[in-house]
């Protein structure tokens, strides 16, 4: 065992042994020379780090090197791996021909670091780890290997299974009181250690009857095909099961051991079922299910939710689904408007099945449905939570007693795993030792342990630069910031940040992204969408409000209080004005389906403008065509101003992304899911489309997730677009669950 001291601020851990930075116990890459400064910094904050002091701690005497752009560069390096600016630092100050400052505060710990409980396999190329499997022991796992491939992860795409223990995560503290109402002694303390550290996304993990295994849905070193694996605990190698062209996911543990069924897409999608020790694949169903499912206990069950907000059991042994018609469990998204839902799980003993029921408008919540001795439903389902948030994933714990689950207060910005008593009884708690960004948790039936995924992803505000053809990020932070829109003068950006918390609001900040300021203060759940009129002293945006809805609000460009515009109970969002800042466009549900409707800009009646679908709008620089997504493909429309059918401009575009201009328009095309959703290698070509000649030529690659907000300033000059600074996921795991 060996001491290490460890110097946390705000989200960072340094391990001072090993020179590591890691971010909410993420490992962040960071050079030697700026370890070096950053670990200088931390022992003096408050204090000027002087360049001299610097260069004789990074340089020996008789360095022939030039000193300062060198130490410029590794302060830039350290900047980059904060998320921090030189212009409004929050860690790292420079003192103009001094040196730098850190201004956080700093908090020391002692940690002891200890060895993982199965040494890292250091294996070549189609070397595989002897791995005992239930039901066929230690030799049947070893006859099977030589016909299997199992992936080779290079050294660069692995990390050390050594980890600070829970040092790295937000309030670990917060644990040992939160988990008082589910368990009556205290037990060894709770840690986070990693289970994957792969390149690309590892997803979606399900422990083994034994516990001792976790099947995970992985998309490989390169991001290219999603499939299923399975690991030991302990191991560093995975075992790769299935490799379709298809993408393979939410892989679930059969109660025997023996086999994992999965969903699959595409084409020849379906739910199929693969031994754990790989080989031909069954389809067991070819319904539409790619989401979460669960075995019932005597394995002759697979519960799955469907479309439409339908719950099935499907015979493992063959024969038509049944479904249970009185449980309404998965989201029914005709809207294009929900997030969260289809998610359903047996609890260990089979009598009862637990499911996330939502609501259009990202509004879900925690049931629970007894059954008979025949999985036949019982009496009406119990709601057990009331917190009416995006949930994607559910689990329950060893002992029946209670449920873990994702979820955020706030839309979608922050997903935490909370846990609740399975009756309904208790009040949530909040899982903070998780950390943010955690997923589909998974309680292991042996042993003190749950798996889950914690989602990588850091959503920053970029520029390109139509000159030089160069991007840079301009608005950064540790969280997201997104949707960003130049005001008519070019001297102010409006953005959507969860900066300030964990809550989205609005912010506005000067042309070169310095001094951003919050602009709107807990309106509701979510606020979205900010849009400058055309003379400047406004900004229209939409709110979710705590009724569950949608409404556009407009405020004062200098601060105020916001003004709601649309009083009705139906959904109004994605608003955008007419270029001569008399109306007020925006997207709304009230017939059934998402429309373009306008209003004055002051508010007051409005009325309808597409009859065939349609959402987010914008104007014509002429005033005298309305651009428009569609509802059901990545489509750019177009209609008169004055009303007529809609034809179709564009193909994949992003229907957040894009801007009209004179002589045409700005967008992001070649899209794929923003949120790296799909598992592939996520990019994004930003295109210009010239009217003239009805053509698009490519401006640039844009490498990571892409797609919420596109603004072009009123000379051409710059273009702003999100983009994911961090994206994928990896497998972590709570040590001393209870």
């Amino acid at each position: 065992m060996l001491t290490s001291q460890n110097a946390c601020f705000g989200p960072f851990t340094l391990d001072t042994r090993s020179g590591e930075l890691r971010k909410h116990g993420i490992r962040i890459r960071l050079r030697d020379q700026s370890q070096q400064i950053l670990l200088m910094l931390l022992e003096r904050p408050g204090d000027v780090v002087l360049r001299s002091d610097i260069r004789l701690k990074l340089w020996p005497e008789q360095t022939l090197v030039e000193f300062d752009q060198s130490i410029n560069s590794a302060v830039r390096g350290l900047r980059t791996a904060l998320s921090d600016s030189a212009e409004s630092p929050v860690y790292v100050e420079t003192m103009p021909k001094r040196g730098y400052r850190f201004l956080g505060q700093v908090e020391w710990t002692g940690e002891r670091v200890t060895e993982p409980h199965a040494p890292e396999a250091e294996l070549g190329p189609g070397e595989n780890s002897a791995v005992a499997l239930a039901g066929h022991g230690e030799a049947g796992w070893r006859e099977a290997l030589p016909a299997m491939e199992t992936p080779a992860v290079s050294p660069a795409a692995r990390m050390k299974l050594r980890w600070p223990a829970a040092g790295a995560l937000l309030i670990v503290g917060v644990a040992t009181g939160a988990w008082s109402i589910f368990s009556a002694s205290p037990g060894p303390e709770q840690r986070v250690v990693p289970v994957t550290t792969y390149a690309g996304s590892e997803m979606q993990p399900s422990f083994s009857p034994d516990g001792k295994q976790i099947a995970f849905s992985w998309d490989g070193e390169n991001g290219e095909n999603r499939d299923i694996y399975v690991k030991l605990v302990g191991e560093a190698t995975s075992l790769r099961l299935t490799t379709d062209p298809a993408d393979d996911v939410f892989p679930v543990w059969e109660p025997g051991g023996t086999r994992i069924a999965f969903s699959r897409k595409g084409s020849h999608g379906g739910i199929y079922t693969v031994s754990v020790l790989g080989g031909s694949e069954q389809l067991l169903s070819d319904l539409a299910a790619g989401s979460q499912k669960s075995w019932s206990p005597d394995g002759k069950w697979l519960a799955v939710c469907l479309l439409k907000g339908s719950v099935a059991l499907l015979p493992t042994g063959g024969g038509e689904p049944r479904r249970l018609e009185t449980l309404k469990s998965c989201a029914d998204d005709t809207l294009g408007q929900t997030i969260g839902g289809n998610v359903v799980n047996f609890s260990p003993s089979g009598r009862q099945l637990a499911y996330v029921q939502c609501s259009a408008n990202i509004s879900c919540d925690v049931y629970v449905q007894d059954l008979s001795p025949d999985y036949s439903p019982q009496g009406a389902a119990r709601r057990v939570t009331n917190q009416s948030m995006p949930m994607m994933s559910l689990a329950w714990d060893r002992q029946g007693k209670s449920l873990i689950y994702n979820g955020s207060i706030s839309s979608w910005a922050t997903p935490y795993l909370w846990r609740a008593p399975a009756d309904g009884r208790g009040t949530p708690q909040r899982l903070d030792i998780a950390g943010p960004f955690a997923d589909a948790p998974s309680v292991s039936p042996v042993g003190d342990r749950l798996v889950f995924q914690r989602s990588l992803l850091d959503i920053d505000i970029w520029l390109y630069r139509t000159s030089a053809g160069a991007t840079e990020p301009l608005i950064v932070s540790t969280l997201t910031d997104h949707q960003p829109q130049f005001s008519p003068d070019g001297t102010r950006i409006a953005f959507v940040s969860n900066r300030g918390g964990e809550a989205t609001e609005i912010w506005a900040a000067l042309a070169d992204g310095s001094k951003p300021v919050q602009m709107t203060h807990n309106l509701g759940r979510h606020v979205s969408g900010p849009r400058w009129s055309p003379d400047g002293r406004s900004i229209a945006f939409s709110v979710l409000g705590k009724d569950r809805h949608w409404d556009v609000y407009s405020m004062d460009a200098d601060g105020g209080r916001p003004r709601r515009l649309t009083p009705e109970a139906s959904d109004e969002r994605e608003s955008s004005w007419s270029r001569d800042g008399k109306w007020i466009y925006l997207t709304s549900n009230r017939t059934g389906r998402r429309e373009i409707w306008r209003m004055a800009a002051g508010g007051g009646s409005q009325e309808q403008v597409t009859h065939g679908g349609g959402n987010n709008a914008f104007e014509a620089v002429d005033g005298t065509t309305l651009f428009y997504a569609s509802n059901t493909a990545q489509t750019l429309l177009a209609q008169p101003v004055s009303g007529g059918p809609g034809r179709k401009v564009l193909d994949e575009i992003a229907p957040w992304a894009y801007c009209p201009v004179e002589d045409g328009i700005y967008y992001l095309g070649g899209y794929q899911d923003f949120l790296g959703g799909t598992g592939h290698k996520v990019q994004a070509l930003l295109k210009f489309f010239e009217f003239s000649t009805g053509t698009s030529r490519i401006l640039t690659t844009i490498d990571g997730a892409a797609g919420l907000g596109l603004s072009v300033s009123p000379d051409r000059s710059t273009i702003l677009f999100s983009k994911s600074a961090t994206s994928g996921a990896d497998l972590m795991m709570i040590e001393n669950f209870r």
